[in-house]
């Protein structure tokens, strides 16, 4: 046992050396039966086979003998590591590039869940990563994976030199012509060899993808219509759709096993609008279901010449596109528009015609970026459906007209409350006001929702009425919002709180507004109550307002906060003579009055305008301007 342990150490130090000669002479001395475990025998502290000690020596020379005599290339080590995490982690490249030939697993782990490439991360070896990275697509390919899309996230820096061409080729070999498509996209330039080669094995859905590419790039509609099966304008025979199997192609493009997002995708980046509106035209386009299914496409920018060869259109899904607008004249084509699907693209804004269409049904404007949505008084009269989740709405238009809708969807936004337009909504079925977390209550209008059957407030952590129990049940929030809604009495009465700096006018302005004269400046002390009625011409209500002067003085700051209330309207003084500076002076008073009095109305008055020359009354509408971007960061 002694000898044969001591042969062992032998052997391990052999190729720890790179001594092939040596190591030969060893293997053939030893019995065929037992030279399997020799080779793959594990010693000293790392519990190392004889290719881990070749690896480790960077001997890359040693390592195709010991794996053509039977080493396992995937022998594990102490803590998990195969040869190939050994060579990562050491930098030794030339072994990495040995091992992977030699059929290394890429995707074993360590006893730390790590994978070679993960390993040669951690120890900052970029140019392994780059070659392991590499072999992990081509692997990819081979296997037909479904991760290829997630591997090819990737700087093509980032890649061997040569790494999407390989790709290509083993994707032609297999037959997959969506990773054919996925590698063209990413750069891979290979793509007429491929050509040749998918022909020559009669790939037919791999050669209907690359030929595809070709007519994007070249902008040759006459291929496009060949692989439609259409005819050409020259109706002659093209060079490349001339072999007895390029009625196998065809089948395959107009069947629509072959998918067009590609080619759309190369022909817009070539600049060839002619292919690309070709290719579009044919892409889940059914006129007779009245159908067009555009989504995913990634077209950025969206043609009108495209839509009005669609009039007749009723469903049509432009989702995923990177859409940032949509055009205003959009609507005239869109007369027969039942559903509209436009989420997640990266719209601001939309036009008001797409709440008029007239028949319309349901409106998806779903993961977008909407800050707002256009002032239209009456919407399209067939909307029962319509999808705002995951936008940045803070609003919604005061006065609308929604006759027929009965699913809303405003989750995920930036509400505060639920607008007062969706209570005048009477057909309202389903509401999800979900993850708008400052939402602290429900307007007793809602009591007038008799129909609504579903209410979702998930993640309406603050909410605190309707009580939590009712919460759950839409007919009991409704009946509980109905009955405040009854008993309800309208009050005439407010808080008007003056607050900012010393001697910017508050006590000035109180004075005017009870239309008294004018004294001597003089500071306020402490807080000065007084009262002030409106009515607002002859014939209205008076409003009665109890009017709060507080003093600008820094000592008395502390105390106004115990006197900061709800229900109450605020005007915030500053004067304009004091540019910036003054404003920023505001901010300290919109926190204070955003965490004391989340829901209350704040005014900012500007002060002192009289004595601003004329000449610069512009810089004073600047100042303005940048007073509305910051009381906009609280709404």
């Amino acid at each position: 046992m002694a000898g044969v342990m001591q042969d062992d150490a032998k052997l391990h130090k052999f190729c720890h050396d790179g001594k092939i000669e040596k190591i030969k002479d060893f293997v053939a001395t030893v019995e065929p039966e037992i030279l399997l475990d020799r080779l793959n025998n594990r010693r000293g502290v790392f519990g190392y086979t004889p290719l881990h000690e070749a690896v480790s020596g960077n001997r890359s020379k040693v390592i195709p003998y010991l794996v053509e005599q039977g080493a396992n290339v995937n022998a594990r080590a102490n803590s998990g590591y195969t040869p190939l995490h050994l060579a990562a982690s050491a930098g030794h490249i030339e072994c990495v590039k040995v091992l992977l030939d030699s059929a290394a697993d890429i995707s074993l782990t360590d006893d730390y869940g790590k994978t070679p490439k993960q390993t040669a991360g951690l120890s900052s070896k970029s140019n392994i990563v780059r070659l392991l990275r590499s072999e992990e697509i081509i692997k990819e390919v081979k296997t037909n994976g479904d991760n290829l899309t997630e591997l090819l996230r990737v700087r093509i820096d980032d890649l061997e030199p040569n790494c999407l061409e390989d790709a290509l080729t083993a994707a032609v070999e297999v037959g997959n012509h969506f990773n054919v498509g996925k590698l063209v996209v990413k750069g891979a330039t290979n793509i007429q060899q491929a050509l040749d080669d998918s022909k020559e094995k009669q790939k037919h859905e791999a050669r209907a993808m690359l030929l595809l590419v070709i007519a994007a790039q070249t902008n040759d509609r006459d291929l496009v219509l060949k692989l439609f099966g259409a005819p050409t304008q020259k109706n002659l025979s093209h060079p490349l759709a001339n072999d007895d199997n390029f009625s196998e192609v065809q089948k395959a493009v107009i069947s629509g096993r072959v998918s067009t997002v590609v080619p759309i995708e190369i022909a817009r980046r070539h600049q060839n609008p002619i292919v690309r509106e070709e290719l579009l035209l044919r892409t889940d386009v059914n006129q007779e279901e009245g159908s067009v299914y555009w989504h995913g496409l990634r077209l950025l920018v969206l043609d009108l010449s495209w839509i009005r060869k669609i009039h007749w259109v009723k469903r049509l899904r432009l989702a995923r596109n990177g859409f940032r607008a949509i055009p205003n004249e959009i609507g005239g084509y869109l007369k027969q528009v039942v559903k509209l699907d436009l989420q997640h693209n990266e719209l601001v804004t939309v036009p008001r015609c797409l709440f008029e269409l007239p028949s319309l049904n349901e409106l998806n404007l779903s993961n977008n970026k909407l800050i707002e949505i256009p002032d239209v008084h009456e919407w399209s009269p067939g909307l029962t459906v319509l999808d705002l989740s995951s936008n940045e709405l803070s609003s919604l238009p005061a006065d609308v007209v929604a006759p027929s809708i009965r699913t809303l969807n405003i989750s995920y936004n930036r509400f505060r409350t639920v607008p007062l337009s969706v209570c005048s909504f009477m057909s309202l079925q389903h509401l999800n006001i979900s993850f708008n977390p400052d939402i602290l209550s429900l307007p007793v209008e809602m009591g007038r929702l008799q129909n609504l059957i579903k209410l979702v407030t998930d993640g309406l952590k603050d909410l605190s009425d309707p009580p939590r129990n009712m919460q759950r049940d839409a007919r009991d929030c409704v009946r509980y919002l109905n009955s405040k809604l009854r008993s309800a009495r309208r009050f005439y009465r407010m808080k008007l709180m003056l607050v900012g700096k010393q001697n910017r006018g508050k006590t000035t302005l109180v004075a005017r507004l009870q239309g008294l004269d004018v004294g001597i400046n003089q500071s306020t002390v402490g807080v000065d109550v007084s009262e002030w009625h409106y009515a607002g011409g002859l014939g209205r209500r008076k409003y009665q307002f109890s009017i709060w002067d507080f003093g600008g003085q820094e000592e008395y700051y502390a105390t106004h906060q115990c006197f900061l209330s709800e229900r109450s309207m605020y005007l915030l003084l500053w004067n304009v003579q004091h540019g910036e500076e003054g404003i920023q002076e505001l901010k300290p008073w919109l926190d204070n009055i955003a965490l004391r009095a989340p829901r209350s109305c704040v005014l900012i008055v500007g002060t002192h305008l009289d004595s601003v020359e004329e000449s610069d009354r512009p810089e004073v509408d600047k100042l303005l301007g940048k007073v509305a971007e910051l009381a906009q960061t609280y709404h």
